[in-house]
């Protein structure tokens, strides 16, 4: 059981990183960028032309994910995941940055064509918005720490003291880490803001961007996982089939996801 919980996470893990980050739960990111904007005093013709972008966005994006649904069921495996080790974890990992660095590539492309369309009054005012939400952001985590409480789904099982307290003890010891990814993905979305906010879209200079990051991506996925590893192990067969039972599928409106 819990090897099969083990590797379930996995997924999570690797889908958890705030490179796929939405500011709503399983929003599209088309449809999260629409209602960013529509916050904007924006003109008709505006309007008609951002949809027109999504729309394209969205069925190059569903086209892409028919092609790979297809290729699994023609029989491409994913490997055994009930046993991982470090190596195969980090394989797997490589294998989502592959596919995640096309996507933010194609997404970056979106919000590029989007920001030409404003001016520079709606770009002032989309600065605005956009620090808004990362101040509210940054609140609901100092909220959370402020708190003390330990993540979802631990409050779900009915936790001993001495396993809260060596649950807090583990997260705790992987705090700086979670804090040194936080504040690499934040440089990295500077960066492609910049590329995002330029005249004409270089998609090569984004790539480039994004290899740099992959290596950092891996290793974490490795310690995640590890952690992840170290927690299960201090929980009851019973605890984890709760566990198991209330772990998030991922996808628009597949449930929540698992957080560390």
């Amino acid at each position: 059981m819990k090897k099969r919980l083990i590797a379930s996470l996995i997924g999570g893990i690797l889908l958890a990183s705030p490179v796929f980050a939405k500011p709503g739960p399983n929003a599209p990111e088309g449809m999260v960028l629409m209602h960013t904007l529509q916050q904007l005093d924006l003109e008709r013709d505006q309007k008609k032309a951002l949809r027109q972008l999504v729309r394209a966005f969205h069925e190059e994006q569903s086209g892409n994910k028919d092609g790979a649904r297809k290729g699994k069921r023609r029989g491409e495996s994913k490997g055994n995941l009930t046993e991982l080790s470090e190596t195969e974890i980090a394989q797997q990992a490589a294998e989502k940055w592959a596919k995640t660095k096309a996507h933010r590539i194609a997404l970056a492309e979106l919000k590029h064509d989007a920001w030409q369309l404003l001016t520079d009054a709606q770009r002032v005012q989309l600065d605005e918005v956009m620090e808004e939400r990362k101040a509210d952001m940054q609140a609901r985590i100092a909220s959370k720490k402020e708190k003390g409480e330990l993540p979802r789904p631990f409050s779900q099982l009915d936790l001993s003291e001495e396993q809260q307290t060596q649950i807090a003890e583990i997260l705790a010891s992987h705090k700086s880490q979670k804090e040194a990814e936080r504040d690499d993905w934040e440089s990295l979305r500077e960066q492609e803001q910049a590329i995002i906010r330029q005249t004409a879209f270089d998609a090569e200079a984004l790539s480039a961007l994004l290899d740099s990051h992959k290596q950092q991506f891996v290793q974490r996925a490795i310690e995640k996982a590890q952690m992840h590893a170290s927690i299960l192990a201090l929980l009851s067969e019973e605890q984890i089939e709760i566990l198991q039972d209330r772990r998030p599928m991922h996808g628009p409106g597949k449930g929540r996801r698992y957080h560390s």
